[in-house]
């Protein structure tokens, strides 16, 4: 009996202690790391193991704390797999403040899923994920993940901080690999404190970051991964199912994907007579690829099909017009097919595309794309194609792929060059604006735009609504008390450098205000502007300025009868490393002519310069806010 009691003791405390142990309790994060922070990455280590060029092995365990309700997305656990990739096993948990242990997620709560959206019609990507649910916040989720890539195509890519507000006490990258095979290393903003350990002679290699305090967002800022830091890792020799290329080399990138294309542009007779009517009539070549794209922009469709060698090989040419639909790849590929037929050369190139995508590191050969286009030689020219999108005005790549590094995959081998950038002048907004207003302030108005270049893709979204519906997002995007929509119109007129045309007609109740003798005139209301920000002294990272524009505004004021001008905007000249700003109103007889040009730079500026932008603006708005003053 005495021994009996001692065993249940001995149990009791061992019950106590371990219900004690608490993990991962909020309190233990440093306070300097909870500043500006919603969650924290409390722990967070990656493991690569290479063993031959067809067989690795990764391991992950990730401990996150969510602190705001706002970050709760952070807390899902995704992990995807394919023909490739084997997950070996998945493990969570999730904690309260306190880190007590909440829940153990089991197999049944582990989702499996296909990984593709409704733009896809058939992918081997599939997705595990588990999704905590808490009522009360901060919560904490710990996740450990192992899985087995037989085919290693893409070698660990390292940011451990992925978002603004997120804070990291501890993320390390461990990498292994067998003799011969320890994959090349690039690393950019480290910081000073960065532990990196060598293990194993030349095989092993760890580094790891401590104590990062969270970065909040900073408009006009770079993105996250520009600001961060990243470790990319990349092999020597690529080699999937019998494909062995060199990728210390973008020429022998290059040659590898060119291996992966080699006969898959061809199309049968069947397929290449059904566009000969579309094209037999032109003579000139340029049109003749015109013509081309334009066919096969209303006989294929986009869609996801990521199967086959990762994604890296396109569908066959004759399988594209056999089905109508393919992925940017494949559509390449078959617009390429096309081009062919008619002895019109054109080369399949990467790009990293996106309109907040990171510049490729031009010294590291290595897969940093994420898209296919088509270049087409042309004259002393080259004509880019995007060939996923059936509204894309053709030879327009737009803020998507414009001004970056793609890789030309040419019989020779890989060649980066730089894609088209829009200049300022072509990044175009002219307005005709006409107000009436007669004697108690009413106004009527009637405004022409002509967007141009990249600003055309402020109007995408109008120029694809019917009538109805772009009245109401009209009455939305002109929103002012009085205002009535009598009209709106929206046509486009697309090629190289697409433009946009709106006519726009609207009245508006008390447009000017009456103060005994005097009315007081708006002119800034249907005039672009660029914006207000707020000066911040605190600032970090560097203003990015990505997209160069003019904007030319002329407006006709017609007075109502009786009424004089007392005083109207001075002359006004501004120009500063951002841009520059003219603009000037004279007298014609019974009109009052205002003229306005804005010119904003592209560029790359320290963050000491923010505040001086901010200057720049406010005085483009001070300008603009200047009101003529009638008087009866």
């Amino acid at each position: 009996m005495r021994l009996f009691m001692i065993v249940l003791a001995f149990l009791v405390s061992g019950l106590a202690c371990s219900a004690s142990d608490n993990r991962y309790p909020v309190s233990d994060i440093h306070p300097e790391l909870l500043a500006n922070a919603d969650f924290v990455i409390r722990l967070s280590n990656t493991e690569f193991e290479v063993k031959s060029l067809n067989n690795a092995v990764w391991s992950k365990h990730v401990v996150i704390t969510i602190l705001k309700e706002s970050a709760s997305e952070r807390a899902i656990f995704e992990q995807y797999y394919d023909d490739y990739i084997s997950i070996r096993s998945i493990e969570g948990y999730m904690y309260d403040a306190d880190g007590r242990l909440l829940k153990e997620f089991k197999s049944a709560d582990v989702i499996d899923q296909s990984a593709v959206g409704d733009g896809s019609l058939y992918s081997d990507d599939r997705v595990r994920i588990i999704r905590p649910v808490s009522a009360t916040y901060p919560f904490t989720v710990e996740y450990f993940v192992e899985y087995t890539c037989k085919r290693i195509l893409n070698y660990p890519v390292w940011t451990p901080c992925y978002a603004f507000r997120e804070s990291i006490e501890s993320s390390k990258l461990i990498i292994k690999a067998a003799n011969g095979l320890f994959p090349r290393i690039h690393a950019q903003r480290l910081p000073e404190n960065v532990i990196i350990e060598q293990g194993g002679g030349v095989n092993e290699k760890a580094w790891e970051i401590r104590d990062l305090k969270a970065a909040d967002y900073e408009p006009l800022s770079p993105g996250i991964k520009s600001v961060s830091p990243v470790i990319l890792a990349a092999p020597s020799i690529y080699s999937v199912k019998g494909y062995t290329g060199d990728f210390s080399t973008w020429n022998g990138v290059g040659l590898w994907v060119g291996s992966l294309l080699s006969g898959r542009d061809t199309l049968d007779f069947k397929y290449s007579v059904r566009i000969q009517p579309e094209v037999y009539a032109e003579t000139d070549t340029l049109m003749k690829v015109k013509r081309i794209y334009q066919y096969m922009q209303k006989t294929c469709r986009y869609v996801n099909t990521n199967v086959g060698i990762g994604g890296w090989q396109p569908e066959k040419a004759n399988d594209i017009a056999r089905l109508g639909y393919g992925d940017c790849k494949g559509l390449v590929n078959y617009t390429k097919a096309l081009l062919k037929v008619f002895g019109i050369k054109s080369i399949y190139a990467l790009v990293s595309a996106g309109k907040n995508s990171v510049s490729i590191l031009t010294d590291f050969p290595c897969n940093q794309f994420n898209h296919v286009i088509l270049a087409v030689p042309i004259r002393k020219d080259t004509v880019w194609l995007e060939c996923t999108d059936p509204n894309q005005p053709f030879g327009f790549l737009g803020s998507f792929t414009d001004n970056r590094q793609a890789l030309l995959i040419t019989p020779d081998g890989g060649l980066l060059v730089r894609t088209p950038s829009y200049p300022r002048d072509v990044n175009s907004l002219r307005s005709n604006i006409s107000i009436s207003i007669d004697s108690i302030g009413n106004a009527e108005i009637e405004r022409t735009s002509c967007y141009r270049g990249l600003q055309y893709e402020d109007m995408e979204e109008l120029l694809a609504l019917n009538p109805e519906h772009l009245r109401e997002k009209a009455r939305e995007l002109y929103d002012m008390p009085g205002l009535t929509l009598n009209s709106i119109q929206m046509i486009s007129a697309c090629d190289y450098i697409p433009e946009a045309h709106e006519t726009l007609k609207v009245t508006v109740k008390n447009y000017a205000a009456l103060t005994g003798r005097r009315m007081f005139i708006p002119i800034n209301r249907f005039l672009d502007e660029p914006g207000i920000l707020r000066k911040d002294l605190a600032r970090r990272f560097e203003l990015e300025l990505r997209i160069p524009y003019t904007d030319y505004d002329t407006l006709v004021l017609n007075l109502p009868a009786g009424f004089s001008v007392e005083s109207h905007p001075q002359t006004f000249n501004l120009k500063t490393q951002f841009g520059q700003m003219q603009s000037e109103m004279r007298t014609e007889g019974i009109k009052l002519m205002f003229y306005r040009k804005l010119e904003i730079e592209k560029g790359t500026y320290p963050a000491s310069s923010f505040n001086d932008f901010v200057g720049f603006l406010q005085q483009i708005s001070r300008q603009d806010k200047t009101k003529v003053v009638l008087i009866h």
